[in-house]
C-alpha cells in the first residue's frame, strides 16, 4: 500500500500492556468479541513492535509514523514500510519473524482514524525493555490478566446438568470490605477482566455494591444469570452502568424447562419476561444454552423465538457436558444424540449466514468418542496438538466463595489446584506462589508411578504442561478426581478413559 498522509490508529478493541519481560497485545475483553473483523487475541510482542503501535496516536500520518520510527530505530525504511503496510486493515492475523521468534498481530491491527473511534494513548517509553531481560519462551504471564469470582454456589434453579460442586452450599464468606480491596488490587495491576459466575449473583446481598465497585474501578463485569429480573432490578443494573448480560436459557417450552431446571410454570413465565424487559431496555444480551436429550428436538423453535429480539447479539449453544459433581445423573441418558447435534449444527450455520448482520450464533464442538476410544495414533496426535491454549494458571484464575483461589472454575475445591487464599494473601502473592508456579512447571516428581505421565519423554512432558497446558478438568472427567496426575485424555499417550464423557 502507499504510505501517505492518512491517519491510522491502533484498533481500540486491542490493548497493550507490559508483562515484565515482554509486551502483551490483547483483545480488550475476556469474552469473545461480537464486533466484526476483531480477533479474540492475546500474544507477545517485541518492545520494538509495541513502540511502533504507540506512534499511531491519531495525530500522526502514516508517513510521519514511518519517518519517526525509522529515526528512532535506525531500521531500513523499506522494511518498516512493508511492516506497516501489513498491519493496516489486515484481514487475517499476521506473523512477523524477528530475532528467531515469531510475533503475531490480530486482524485489523491498524484502522483509519474516524470521528467515533476511541484513541488509546500510550507512552512509547513505557515499553522499553532491555534486550537481556526479554522473555518470549515462558507462556505463563508474570501478572494475571483475568479472574472469575464464584460469589456463591446457591441458585434459583436445580439444573439436572449442573457442573457446580454443590456437595456443600457456600454463601459468599469473603467480607465485602475485603472484596473491595481485591477489586482495587486487580485494577492497580492492570487486569483486564473481573467477571462473575455462579451460583447466582442476585442471591448475594451486596450485589449492587459489588457491581458498583467493579464499574468504578473500570471493569466491565460480564454477568451470567438464570435469575428472573423484575423491571426495578433491571433499572438498578442500568443505573450502575451494566450494559450487557448473559441469560442462560435452554428452551422456551415450559415442560422442558421444568425437566431441565426443576422449576415451575411461574419461573418459565418470569424468565421469558426478563428477556423481553432486557430487550426493551436495550441491554446487550447474550444467550447461553445447553443441548440435552430433553430439548434437542425443539432447538429450531428456540432459535426462531430468540431471533425476534432486537438486542440479542450472541446465541451460544453447546452439548451439555459431563459433570464431576452431579453424581445422581446418568450422563449417557442426558447427553444429546450425535445425529441430532449435527442437524442443530447445520441449522446454526444456516441461520448464521441469514442473520450475520445482527447476531452471532456459536455452536461449540463437543468431545467425540473417536478421539478417546481406539483412535489412530496420528489422529490423536493431531487432535491434541491442535487443542486450544488453556487460560487457567496461564493468564487467569478463579475465586471461590470462601476466598480460596483455584486455577479453573470447574476444579472448585480440589486440593491439588488451590493456589492460595485471598482472605490471607494478595493477588500478586498468590499468582507468584510456590503452588501456582509448581503447577505450571509441573514435575514428574509429583506424578505417581501408576500414572502414564511418569514414564513420558521429559521434553514432551514439559511441552505438554508449559505451552498450551493439559486440561485438568478433562483429566478429572476421564479418570476421576483421585487421578488428577494422569495425562490429558486427548494425549496420544493417555489410556482409555474410565468415565464416558463424550458424545456418540
Amino acid at each position: 500500500m502507499q504510505i501517505d498522509d492518512k491517519i491510522y490508529i491502533l484498533n481500540p478493541q486491542y490493548r497493550l500492556k507490559v508483562d515484565k519481560s515482554r509486551v502483551l497485545l490483547y483483545y480488550k475483553n475476556a469474552d469473545p468479541p461480537i464486533e466484526k473483523g476483531i480477533s479474540n487475541f492475546l500474544g507477545f510482542l517485541h518492545p520494538v513492535f509495541a513502540v511502533l503501535l504507540c506512534l499511531f496516536d491519531g495525530k500522526k500520518s502514516l508517513k510521519k509514523v514511518l519517518d519517526e520510527f525509522v529515526y528512532i530505530t535506525d531500521l531500513k525504511r523499506e522494511s518498516v514500510s512493508k511492516l506497516i503496510s501489513q498491519l493496516v486493515e489486515n484481514k487475517t492475523e499476521i506473523k512477523i519473524d524477528s530475532n528467531n521468534h515469531s510475533f503475531y498481530f490480530p486482524k485489523n491491527t491498524l484502522i483509519q482514524q474516524g470521528t467515533k473511534n476511541e484513541v488509546i494513548h500510550y507512552n512509547p517509553y513505557d515499553f522499553l525493555i532491555p534486550n537481556n531481560q526479554l522473555d518470549f519462551q515462558t507462556h505463563r504471564l508474570y501478572e494475571p490478566l483475568d479472574t472469575m469470582i464464584i460469589l456463591n454456589n446457591i441458585c434459583v434453579t436445580q439444573c439436572i446438568y449442573c457442573y457446580s460442586d454443590k456437595r456443600e452450599l457456600f454463601p459468599c464468606k469473603i467480607p465485602f470490605e475485603r472484596l473491595v480491596e481485591i477489586i482495587q488490587e486487580a485494577q492497580k495491576i492492570g487486569m483486564r477482566a473481573f467477571n462473575i459466575s455462579g451460583g447466582e449473583l442476585f442471591t448475594y446481598r451486596h450485589w449492587k455494591e459489588f457491581l458498583k465497585e467493579l464499574v468504578e474501578n473500570n471493569f466491565d463485569p460480564y454477568i451470567t444469570t438464570k435469575y428472573p429480573l423484575n423491571e426495578r432490578r433491571i433499572k438498578e443494573l442500568k443505573d450502575i452502568g451494566i450494559k450487557r448480560i448473559q441469560l442462560s436459557i435452554d428452551t422456551i417450552k415450559s415442560d422442558e424447562m421444568h425437566q431441565l431446571l426443576n422449576v415451575n410454570e411461574k419461573y418459565h413465565v418470569l424468565i421469558l419476561k426478563t428477556l423481553k424487559d432486557l430487550d426493551n431496555n436495550n441491554f446487550d444480551i447474550r444467550i447461553n444454552s445447553q443441548i440435552t436429550s430433553i430439548n434437542q428436538d425443539s432447538m429450531e423453535a428456540f432459535f426462531n423465538y430468540l431471533l425476534n429480539f432486537e438486542n440479542i447479539n450472541r446465541i451460544r449453544v453447546r452439548a451439555t457436558g459431563f459433570s464431576l459433581y452431579s453424581k445422581g445423573v446418568n450422563y449417557p441418558s442426558l447427553r444429546p444424540a450425535k445425529n441430532k447435534l449435527n442437524k442443530i449444527k447445520d441449522l446454526v450455520i444456516k441461520l448464521r449466514e441469514k442473520h450475520q448482520d445482527r447476531v452471532i450464533l456459536d455452536f461449540f464442538e463437543y468431545p467425540e468418542r473417536r478421539y478417546y476410544i481406539n483412535p489412530s495414533a496420528e489422529e490423536k496426535r493431531i487432535h491434541y496438538e491442535n487443542r486450544a491454549q488453556c487460560s487457567g494458571n496461564f493468564y487467569s484464575f478463579d475465586i471461590l466463595p470462601d476466598g480460596k483461589v483455584t486455577i479453573c472454575e470447574e476444579l472448585y475445591w480440589h486440593p491439588q489446584f488451590i493456589i492460595g487464599d485471598l482472605m490471607k494473601q494478595s493477588i500478586t502473592d498468590i499468582w507468584n506462589s510456590e503452588k501456582a508456579l509448581s503447577l505450571y512447571h509441573f514435575s514428574k516428581d509429583s506424578v505417581r508411578d501408576k500414572s502414564p505421565c511418569k514414564t513420558c519423554n521429559h521434553k514432551d512432558f514439559n511441552r505438554c504442561h508449559q505451552q498450551k497446558g493439559a486440561c485438568w478438568k478433562q483429566i478429572l472427567y476421564a479418570y476421576g478426581e483421585e487421578n488428577w496426575d494422569y495425562p490429558d485424555p486427548r494425549c496420544q499417550h493417555a489410556p482409555e478413559p474410565f468415565n464416558e464423557f463424550w458424545i456418540e
